[in-house]
């Protein structure tokens, strides 16, 4: 029992000492973990230099989502940037735009600094109230840009059809 009692005592001291060090009480003293590193380089600085780009023109469609909620979907092939090489930190963006419906989708990958060979890109699935879908087709934009420098880059642009199933 008095081992117990004991126990429970030097617990107390010990919280009881930590929040005292930890508070403002005592400046200087931070027992948090440290932030993490940030990102070497800034984000959307530097270059990249691309030998080849390809995204399909077909297989972009519309899908009726299967859970009752009557939703829409964006479905979209992966586009593929063969990357000869990276200098800082440079974005790679694949995006959709179809103008009829006011949408956009775009995602971003960040090839790493000198890094070489393919990079995939995909897009997320991203949900449209079926209120919004009119028709049986779309023409939709679709493009795949180097943004560096404040600078974008159109690699590869194309028009396709997006069909709308379900």
């Amino acid at each position: 029992m008095q081992s117990r009692r004991l126990a429970v005592r030097l617990t107390a001291l010990v919280v009881a000492v930590a929040a005292v060090l930890g508070g403002p009480l005592v400046p200087g003293v931070d027992l948090a973990p440290p932030a993490p590193a940030p990102v070497s380089g800034n984000v959307g600085q530097g270059s990249v230099a691309v030998e080849a780009v390809a995204f399909g023109e077909t297989g972009y469609r519309l899908e009726r989502g299967a859970h009752g909620s009557g939703a829409y979907y964006l479905v979209a092939p992966d586009a593929f940037v063969e990357v000869a090489s990276v200098d800082g930190r440079p974005m790679l963006v694949y995006e959709v735009r179809i103008a009829d419906l006011g949408y956009a989708r775009s995602t971003t990958a960040f090839p790493s600094e000198g890094a070489v060979g393919t990079v995939r890109i995909s897009l997320g699935k991203d949900a449209l109230s079926p209120e919004r879908i009119a028709a049986g087709r779309y023409r939709a934009e679709v493009r795949v840009l180097a943004r560096a420098n404040e600078r974008d880059r159109v690699l590869d642009e194309r028009t396709v059809e997006i069909e709308v199933r379900g």
